[in-house]
């Protein structure tokens, strides 16, 4: 199996089911549809709903399936290994 493929990641294997997410269907109206439920659509919607808005979510597949549910990003506040020019120069 590809490590890409989202059923090799550990996360997949060890985390809880999510909860159930039916598709909508019908006619729908709201003050805001975001599309993604990655982290930034689903904090989006949050702190919308939390605030009195009505939302609607559209995510092709389960919540924080996409890359939020597999990336590795990290923030290394002493990583050294390249200046900001350096970084530049290297990486573009």
């Amino acid at each position: 199996m590809h490590t890409a493929d989202p059923r090799s990641n550990l996360w997949t294997h060890t985390a809880p089911p999510g909860p159930h997410c039916p598709a909508i269907a019908g006619d729908h109206v709201a003050d805001v549809a975001i599309v993604g439920g990655g982290y930034t659509g689903l904090s989006a919607a949050l702190h919308l709903a939390e605030s009195g808005a009505s939302v609607i979510l559209l995510e092709a597949g389960q919540p924080g399936f996409g890359a939020s549910g597999r990336n590795n990003g990290q923030v290394i506040p002493v990583y050294s290994r390249h200046t900001p020019d350096q970084a530049v120069a290297t990486f573009g």
